[in-house]
């Protein structure tokens, strides 16, 4: 599936295959699988992003969160970092949060650093934190 003519039908089938298979009620299956996406596929931010939307549905444990976040960033440190930030702050663990936003800025070039601060003020903003 290198072949960058069939690039968008390897990332649906991708996504459908996280669709089909990520369940939060398994966490060792669900490890396996999501490695498995990281080690032997081409996986894009988006299908990261939907592997995280989905564990988001299906309430998985943090451990999970992090993993999908962790192969995310390496492909869209900023919206990565903005939805990882994002559940941290709705679970309470806003230190955390900042610390994550901190540590993504250090690793961006200047305009990518203004743009993940421009969506992390947003997302502050929104009041996701939960009591």
């Amino acid at each position: 599936m290198r072949d960058s003519s069939r690039s968008g039908v390897h990332e649906t089938l991708l996504m459908q295959y996280a669709t089909l298979h990520v369940d939060g009620n398994n966490i060792k299956l669900l490890g396996e699988r999501v490695r498995k996406m990281a080690t032997e596929y081409l996986a894009t931010a988006r299908v990261w992003a939907k592997v995280f939307s989905l564990l988001v549905e299906n309430s998985a444990e943090h451990k999970m969160f992090q993993e999908v976040y962790e192969m995310w960033r390496e492909k869209d440190s900023i919206e990565a970092t903005i939805a990882w930030g994002r559940w941290l702050l709705m679970n309470g663990r806003g230190k955390e949060a900042t610390a994550v936003v901190v540590r993504a800025r250090s690793c961006l070039k200047e305009p990518e650093r203004m743009e993940l601060e421009k969506q992390w003020a947003v997302t502050l903003d929104e009041g996701v934190v939960e009591d």
